[in-house]
């Protein structure tokens, strides 16, 4: 089973064979850049919405405003040594004055509000915040679990769309590793959000995630690249790029177990075959040996979509 590519870099291998002490700003972040330089980067998934039309999950990503940084057509490689400078010298402000953050890559000072990521990236930069998101709607909530069960939210509780787009967001919004069965409170109320078409304040997300203290991996990978792009870092001397990863498509259709519905209708059941008519009663009573016809079976499809997932 393949899985997602994640990346780790060996300190000083930059593409201009300088030693990464030269790129920090401070010598006392020489601690906090080995560190980070430890860590797994998670780049992100990108789809392959052609891959999903039977779920329509793009319609719901359009609504909300995702649809375009997750998209496979617009998909980003990503630059290691730049994700771990940006994270080195990462600081940021939150008061009633202003909420921005900071960093220091290759001689570029960065200063990125949470409207600027929004900019950037394409998402939606207003609306609510993960603690504004109540999920207190019976109709969403039926939407969202199978019947019978309710929150807290895990895969095997979700219908395909919900648990599909809860996948998606687990890369892309609230990166996590280890088993994806499990759903945060933030997660659940993401997807709670999209399912019901409520606005989202997506980049605020991303900014209080990348400025949260890290220990087991990195986020954002290749959604960095277009920021420092809009920033003008030197990407062309960057000889440690990965351009290649693992995208979301229809292979995790089969890994999540989820129903893989034909393009199709599904096969009509053959007709019994048809019985002999009944004999005339003129001739008395029938001695033909003629067995039963086999009963009708029921058709599968029906209740694969629920029973595949439990």
């Amino acid at each position: 089973m393949s899985r997602s590519k994640k990346t780790k870099f060996t300190p000083g291998s930059s593409s201009s064979s300088v030693d990464f002490r030269s790129f920090l700003r401070n010598p006392v972040l020489e601690k906090d850049y080995l560190r980070l330089s430890q860590l797994d980067i998670i780049p992100g998934r990108f789809v392959n919405y052609d891959d999903f039309f039977e779920y329509d999950i793009m319609s719901f990503l359009r609504t909300c405003g995702l649809y375009n940084m997750f998209s496979s057509e617009v998909k980003d490689e990503y630059y290691p040594f730049l994700i771990y400078l940006f994270y080195t010298h990462l600081n940021y402000e939150d008061n009633e004055n202003a909420t921005y953050l900071e960093s220091f890559v290759k001689g570029v000072n960065f200063k990125l509000t949470i409207k600027q990521i929004g900019r950037i990236l394409s998402i939606p930069y207003t609306g609510l915040s993960l603690d504004e998101i109540v999920m207190d709607d019976e109709d969403i909530l039926n939407q969202i679990f199978l019947p019978g069960h309710h929150l807290p939210m895990a895969n095997n509780k979700l219908k395909p769309i919900p648990r599909l787009i809860g996948r998606i967001l687990s890369y892309n919004i609230c990166p996590k590793t280890g088993s994806f069965n499990y759903f945060s409170r933030e997660l659940s109320s993401c997807v709670y959000a999209i399912m019901a078409g409520h606005d989202v304040n997506w980049a605020k997300i991303i900014f209080d995630t990348m400025v949260k203290p890290h220990s087991s991996f990195l986020p954002f990978g290749a959604f960095l690249t277009p920021i420092f792009r809009k920033y003008n870092v030197d990407l062309n001397s960057e000889t440690t790029v990965v351009k290649i990863f693992e995208l979301f498509d229809r292979a995790a259709i089969h890994r999540m177990k989820l129903p893989d519905f034909p393009s199709d209708e599904p096969p009509q059941q053959q007709s019994s075959p048809q019985q002999p008519p009944p004999p005339s009663p003129s001739r008395g009573p029938s001695t033909s040996s003629q067995p039963d016809p086999p009963p009708t079976q029921p058709n599968p499809y029906a209740d694969a979509f629920y029973n595949s997932m439990s």
